[in-house]
């Protein structure tokens, strides 16, 4: 739920870009990491199989990258 909460964060403007940018990239690090791990179907499962609610971390984790960087290539 870490990734979650900063995207709510983030969106709330109670973190500055810097400290998204750098938190988000260790965090999509840490999940690139585990990915390779674990199978992309017990990935895309877990979510579900604990109930969770996070669907700015997963629309963060389909992305790849953060927020600042996404919208600063796209503008």
């Amino acid at each position: 739920m870490s990734l979650e909460c900063l995207e709510r964060a983030f969106a709330r403007d109670s973190v500055s870009a810097h400290d998204y940018t750098t938190e988000c990239n260790k965090l999509l690090l840490q999940y690139k990491t585990v990915s390779q791990m674990i199978s992309q179907e017990e990935l895309a499962d877990f979510p579900q199989k604990y109930r969770l609610n996070c669907p700015a971390a997963s629309r963060r984790l389909e992305v790849g990258i953060p927020s600042t960087i996404e919208h600063s290539s796209s503008s």
